[in-house]
């Protein structure tokens, strides 16, 4: 559904936010859905391990309040994780009572991590190549805006 000449800001922003909230939603599950699928593990463990590549190593009681998950559910993704090869508990250096999940650096698994990501790049590049500096400026502060709204929005609706 492309925006048409004419529609007002809020028209806009109501077909920006079916968008957003339906298609592209969807889109994302179902694309990170296959990588686990690839991985032979399922997504919420997949976005787990996902946020650890992310963010660097973290105890299992940050994952879960990060996650918004139970701590028996951390630990049960965590055990799947380790059976997996994907990840592994340290102990943190800052405090020898608690654990850090580190994930396990593995080149084969890496390379084919990032080939399956090579599709998606290409195509985000290909849509991307006719936008100026300064949109694709607009769309990255939007994009981490957005992302910034949904974890909010998350927690928010987690505490009620």
């Amino acid at each position: 559904m492309a925006v048409r000449p004419g529609q007002d800001a809020e028209q806009i922003r109501a077909q920006l936010g079916r968008q957003l909230g339906g298609r592209l939603g969807t889109g994302v599950v179902l694309f990170h859905s296959a990588i686990a699928e690839r991985l032979g593990i399922n997504v919420t463990d997949w976005r787990c391990l996902e946020l650890l590549l992310r963010t660097g190593p973290a105890n299992p009681t940050r994952l879960a309040q990060h996650t918004g998950m139970s701590s028996a559910a951390i630990a049960q993704i965590l055990r799947r994780l380790e059976r997996a090869g994907l990840v592994v508990r340290r102990p943190d250096p800052s405090d020898g009572r608690r654990t850090l999940v580190h994930p396990v650096s593995d080149p084969d698994r890496d390379r084919d991590l990032g080939e399956m990501f090579t599709g998606i790049h290409h195509r985000v590049a290909d849509l991307t190549s006719s936008f100026t500096n300064d949109q694709l400026a607009v769309i990255a502060a939007f994009m981490a805006g957005l992302a910034e709204i949904m974890e909010i929005e998350a927690a928010t609706l987690r505490l009620h």
